[in-house]
């Protein structure tokens, strides 16, 4: 309990609960060490190679399964100021949950179970979206003040008219997410990062990437045509991407007391049919 309380921030019930069950896991059984620090929900497999990529690591089976089937991987990854190789380096227990499936029903199931099991105080969702052309260009990254939930509409004079839900990330999160934005990964690190890994184009789009605090809308089907998405972007001017994942796992990381979550999107097209 000493170990636990260790620490010059204040914590919750909640959060001091957690940290005396990692550390009572950690030493004594280690086996039973199934809760995390973060959270990471990849709903399909071509961002779940992204991820490993990203994290410069192959994952060759999952470390844990859910009742579900649900594939949890951990891997340790020190904190945002942790000095590399120290020996008081902070490090984090991250779950990535690899779902390998799409849309906001088995999102929201999957990010459920993996929150109840896992119990972590901090979950993303990460991955890809489409952008709204002339605000979101492809390679941007979208990092979310709320989710538009468009599930529910209705046709009314040849459109679609949408009954729009907003899932508003936490306050907290959304500052810490705007400062880490502006002060470590600004727009240009973002193009160089892009330039190095490029190949042969398919990253870096015709106009600048960008990485921005935005909205975006989620809804339940998969749209390649370009009149069907200028009615979701008519929702709401601020809305700069689309996909069929967001609001399953907003909704469920509201439901739970002291969660925070945020929607993390890479912008790999805008939706056309190319």
């Amino acid at each position: 309990f000493s170990v636990a309380c260790t620490g010059s921030r204040p914590v919750s019930d909640r959060g001091f609960r957690n940290r005396v069950r990692r550390v009572i896991a950690r030493n004594y059984a280690p086996e039973y060490s199934i809760t995390c620090d973060v959270l990471l929900v990849v709903p399909k497999l071509d961002e779940w190679a992204g991820v490993q990529r990203a994290f410069g690591a192959t994952f060759d089976s999952p470390d844990q399964e859910l009742p579900s089937g649900n594939a949890i991987y951990r891997i340790h990854v020190s904190g945002l100021h942790a000095t590399p190789h120290a020996e008081d380096a902070e490090q984090l227990d991250a779950a990535i949950l690899v779902v390998d499936d799409q849309g906001n029903s088995p999102i929201a199931r999957a990010t459920s179970e993996a929150l109840e099991a896992l119990d972590p105080p901090l979950a993303f969702l990460i991955g890809t979206a489409a952008g709204k052309p002339g605000t979101a260009s492809v390679g941007s990254v979208v990092l979310s003040v709320g989710i538009h939930d468009i599930t529910e509409s209705r046709r009314e004079g040849g459109r679609t008219r949408y009954r729009p839900r907003y899932l508003e990330a936490p306050g907290k999160i959304r500052r810490e997410a705007g400062n880490f934005q502006m002060q470590n990964y600004t727009n240009d690190k973002l193009q160089r990062f892009l330039e190095a890994e490029d190949d042969g184009g398919a990253l870096i789009g015709e106009e600048p990437a960008t990485v921005s605090m935005e909205h975006l809308a989620s809804g339940a089907s998969l749209v390649v045509d370009p009149i069907a998405l200028e009615e979701i972007w008519d929702v709401d001017d601020r809305i700069r991407a689309y996909d069929m994942d967001s609001s399953g796992f907003a909704e469920e990381a509201q439901r739970r007391d002291g969660l925070m979550w945020l929607v993390v999107r890479g912008i790999s097209d805008y939706g056309s049919p190319e």
